[in-house]
């Protein structure tokens, strides 16, 4: 009886550091992305990597890793994203050629958002009419 209710106990703890976790990252995301989309700046990305575990043992969704430059430098970021590319699975030659609009902050731009759904066809990225898609 006193085992099941430390049990109970350890569990209400272990759910409200979890609550609490889950709070902050999304709370640290969406100032993320508002300080970048304060005064931010275009380009052009492109995939460097796509992991697709939603099908897999390990669970979870897929992750695509994009780079991009500015002034010469080079970023990269990895991306959670409930997007696929059949394409991309296997890296090939058809995915690392898509390219796609990231917008940056201009006083940091390693902070960073890609729209996946958008892909860009043009040597040159326009300013976007809806900034939702950027993740």
């Amino acid at each position: 009886m006193v085992t099941s209710r430390i049990n109970n106990v350890i569990i209400c703890c272990l759910s409200l550091v979890f609550f609490v976790f889950m709070i902050y990252e999304t709370r640290e995301e969406i100032q993320r992305r508002d300080f970048i989309l304060q005064n931010y700046q275009l380009t052009m990305g492109r995939i460097i990597n796509y992991l697709d575990k939603a099908n897999s043992d390990l669970g979870g969704g897929r992750s695509i890793e994009y780079t991009y430059s500015v002034n010469d430098v080079e970023y990269t970021r990895r991306v959670s994203t409930g997007m696929m590319f059949d394409e991309c699975k296997a890296l090939s030659s058809d995915c690392l050629k898509k390219r796609f609009c990231v917008v940056y902050s201009f006083s940091d731009p390693s902070n960073s958002l890609i729209d996946f759904y958008h892909e860009v066809f043009e040597d040159s990225v326009r300013r976007p009419a809806d900034m939702s898609y950027f993740e």
